[in-house]
């Protein structure tokens, strides 16, 4: 048989989607890594979403390895858009979905893919994030680190099975991504498609592999992390929406230390707001302000304490202002959100108004 005959016969065991805008300062990274330990029988699909930058290039001077192959979008289409542009590429039963500022650790695949063998009732399983930042930061600074610190805390709050996709670091079975009509292309969020997984996939579809862990390659400043916060509050009320009643009963919230953060925000934000309006009488309502700090003092005090055992003191004092910022945006988030769809069952807004695209 030819060669070209045995490569168009070759039928990959998984493949990698790898999306990315504008990511040519990481991407060389993450797919280096990703080559480094891609599992025998994989294939890497990188989709350059319309990027002006050098990520095609990067792509292309890593060809002639393993099979790796990129798809580009003429223009900007977003994440959800890529993500589905590259599994629908694939014919592999599959598909592990890396984003583009993500380092996998030796195993962090062939991890993911052995948990869904050995369960053939898993729908996927979804990775983790490295705390040993300095690997590949150097000196990571306290707002990258609370990211990367507060989100691992989450997932491992979770247990070993989730409904909630993680997918910076996750896989799924193709029949599964064609039964859900692959990710919902109204949202140019990419933390969309985690959000909307939790009304779409039943109680402990995914399992939370430990030892599937990433290091995020990206510093994130303060504004960074506040931008981010609010739009996951909006995508969250969007998905609300979007899926009311298809939400399952058993997807109950695991941690409650992000609602309980925004809800001490709004109390907080809303007691001043009425001592405002009440003017001098509004100092009787103002020793109010107390009730919500100690909601969040509680809420953070167990992750707190890890932090301090994993990062140290100095970051653990960090930690608890950085929640309450984030208490705030989701809050903010979460209003906009609920304000753009009021607007639009009133008929005075379009379909994407408030989308706050490019802001990943």
């Amino acid at each position: 048989m030819a060669p070209a005959d045995s490569a168009a016969l070759w039928r990959p065991r998984i493949s990698v989607v790898v999306p990315v805008y504008n990511g040519g300062q990481t991407l060389g990274r993450c797919l280096d890594a990703l080559i480094a330990s891609l599992p025998p029988g994989g294939e890497i699909i990188v989709v350059d979403d319309g990027s002006t930058d050098d990520t095609a290039s990067r792509v292309q001077e890593r060809q002639g390895g393993p099979p790796l192959r990129l798809v580009r979008h003429p223009q900007n289409r977003g994440t959800s858009a890529a993500r589905n542009s590259g599994w629908t590429a694939s014919v592999a039963p599959l598909i592990a979905f890396v984003d583009a500022d993500m380092v996998l650790r030796s195993g962090a695949l062939s991890a993911l893919v052995n948990v869904l063998e050995r369960d053939p009732d898993l729908l996927g399983a979804n990775g983790t994030l490295s705390l040993d930042l300095e690997r590949d930061l150097d000196d990571p600074d306290a707002v990258t680190d609370f990211v990367n610190t507060s989100l691992h805390w989450q997932l491992s709050r979770h247990g070993d099975r989730v409904s909630s996709a993680f997918t910076a670091i996750c896989v799924f079975r193709r029949d599964v991504l064609e039964q859900m009509g692959g990710w919902d292309e109204r949202w140019f969020s990419r933390y969309a498609d985690d959000v909307s997984t939790r009304f779409r996939l039943p109680p402990g579809a995914l399992a939370q592999v430990a030892d599937a862990r990433g290091a995020h390659l990206k510093r994130v400043h303060l504004r960074g992390l506040l931008k981010h916060r609010f739009n996951v509050g909006y995508f969250f009320m969007s998905s609300v929406a979007a899926n009311r009643g298809r939400a399952h009963r058993d997807n109950t919230v695991l941690d409650l230390r992000y609602p309980l953060n925004t809800a001490a925000a709004a109390a907080t934000a809303g007691g001043l707001s009425l001592a405002l309006v009440l003017g001098p009488l509004g100092l009787l309502v103002l020793p109010l302000g107390v009730l919500p700090v100690g909601v969040h003092v509680v809420a953070n005090a167990r992750f707190c304490r890890f932090v301090a055992q994993e990062r140290g003191l100095g970051r653990a004092a960090q930690a608890l202002p950085l929640s309450a910022l984030e208490g705030y945006a989701y809050g903010a988030g979460m209003a906009a959100g609920a304000v753009a769809l009021l607007r639009r069952r009133l008929g005075r807004g379009t379909a994407q108004e408030g989308d706050p695209r490019h802001q990943r």
